[in-house]
């Protein structure tokens, strides 16, 4: 007898896609009926945010045949792009990210096609998930705007929470709480209006690139606490790891109650940088150390085989960097995430070069400012006052840039999340998002019970596992969580016969 199981995938964004290919890919289960639920709240699957159709200047971070939604075939995206577009682009490597959102649709329909093939049941439901109340741990009931539904097993995808709101500016009809997509929330500001755009990292430099595109003439400034924008993507290359490695890892814990330091892994990323030549110091602080923003993209600029390398080396520090981080000790995360998070994630998260050439000419023609020691935002007579360290700025439109918030305050949660916090369903993770076993994906909830059959991936698990938002970390954690529910599915139909 066949054993009917019900899955249900909330999210269809990168996270959610990914996820549902595996679980495809993966199903070879005879003796088990599969059933496929998506849920979003947007009527499209696969592209989310960032990569749904937009300005063709906003661009890849990464090279192109770097992604992919499997994490075993790096190149399925830069494969699919050459057959399918005859006309390309003047730097293929780093491609307007709305090709990527299409490349996510069609994955999904081939997947459609292969489900159809295994006899997998899929639907698909563009409804907003209000509640997920979980029944003697094995089945769970799903609760959208419009029914509700029992499953077997959930897994959340929800994207990144809630952006930041510092300042309280949301409701303001001139403070664009979400600025993607910019085709549609910079499309109605009138081109002499001042903009301040709150924060400098990536966001930044597209809503500042397309203001560009659009021949903005008001002023545009970069409103940020420390004033520091992403460093250039430089000439990168495949590297492999000579100390940060999961063998260091294992050595350190035998040797430290199963724990790692900061200062471990520091003294561990700067012999990796001597092995080739690289001095940490100097690439984390004296490098751009009393640079202006123009300075700093100048002295990139004409380092790219030196800061490629030291890219190439935190890119290839991915394999390992969740195992690092959950090792790292309580007071060291701490300590991390306070002092140091910040700057290393601007080297971590460089901007293509072809974008970095724009914010240079717009900062050396004074048509963008980058205004660090940002203090306050207040609403006076219909302007925004933003106050400064020795100065103040008057500004027509603020657009948020600052991101999605680690930590789900109860401001930062939305209606699912807020639910499931309040009913100990999930626990809150001291270092972000929600708390989840490391090597499942499956989350633990208030009482500290792992519930085998309740799973999340992305954003929201960012206390766990660090890094999350990359493709390439998603479909690597995507593939683990799927394998584990077959695993699951397997053993318990094996039981019921």
């Amino acid at each position: 007898m066949r054993e009917k199981k019900r899955l249900a995938i909330i999210g269809s964004g990168v996270s959610g896609l990914c996820t549902f290919n595996y679980l495809i890919k993966e199903f070879k289960l005879l003796n088990v009926d599969l059933n496929i639920t998506m849920y979003d709240r947007n009527a499209m699957i696969g592209p989310g945010l960032p990569y749904q159709e937009d300005y063709d200047v906003l661009l890849l971070n990464r090279h192109s045949q770097q992604m992919s939604v499997f994490n075993e075939e790096p190149d399925d995206f830069w494969q699919w792009y050459k057959k399918k577009h005859e006309v390309h682009f003047f730097l293929d490597e780093f491609l307007p990210r709305r090709f990527f959102g299409q490349y996510l649709n069609e994955t999904f329909h081939k997947s459609l096609k292969i489900a159809k093939d295994k006899n997998i049941y899929v639907d698909v439901k563009f409804d907003e998930v209000v509640n997920i109340q979980a029944i003697n741990d094995d089945k769970f009931i799903v609760t959208s705007l419009k029914d509700r539904t029992e499953y077997d097993y959930v897994v959340l995808c929800l994207g990144h929470t809630k952006l930041s709101d510092y300042y309280e500016l949301e409701g303001n009809e001139k403070f664009i709480y979400d600025p993607y997509p910019l085709i549609k929330t910079l499309n109605n500001i009138n081109d002499k209006e001042d903009i301040g755009i709150l924060g400098s990292s990536l966001t930044s430099i597209d809503v500042s690139v397309v203001l560009k595109e659009k021949g903005h003439l008001g002023k545009i400034h970069m409103l940020s606490r420390n004033g520091l924008l992403p460093a250039v993507r430089g000439n990168i290359q495949p590297y492999k790891l000579n100390f940060f490695t999961e063998e260091t890892l294992n050595e350190l814990l035998l040797k430290n109650n199963n724990e790692i330091t900061l200062e471990q892994i520091i003294n561990i990323l700067s012999k990796e940088c001597q092995y080739v030549g690289l001095d940490l110091n100097n690439m984390i602080y004296k490098r751009k150390h009393n640079l202006t923003p123009s300075q700093a993209i100048e002295s990139d600029m004409k380092n790219l085989n030196e800061i490629g390398l030291w890219q190439s080396i935190l890119m290839t520090v991915n394999d390992v960097i969740s195992e690092y981080w959950y090792y790292l000790n309580p007071n060291d995360k701490m300590v991390y995430l306070k002092k140091y998070e910040r700057l290393f994630m601007s080297e971590r998260n460089p901007m293509p070069i072809l974008n970095a050439k724009k914010i240079l000419e717009m900062l050396k023609e004074n048509r963008l400012v980058v205004k660090k020691g940002i203090k306050d935002i207040k609403i006076i007579n219909d302007q925004f006052q933003a106050y400064f360290k020795d100065s103040e700025e008057k500004y027509g439109y603020i657009v948020n840039a600052v991101g999605s918030t680690k930590y789900l305050h109860k401001s930062c949660r939305d209606q699912l999340l807020d639910h499931l916090i309040e009913f100990g369903t999930v626990k809150l993770n001291n270092y972000g998002g929600i708390e989840v076993d490391f090597k499942s994906g499956s989350i633990i909830n208030a009482n500290g019970k792992v519930n085998k059959q309740l799973k999340a991936l992305g954003h929201i698990t960012c206390g766990t596992y660090y890094f999350t938002s990359s493709v390439e970390m998603i479909s690597k954690q995507a593939k683990l969580i799927s394998n584990d529910i077959l695993e699951h599915m397997s053993k318990i139909a094996l039981v019921s016969v």
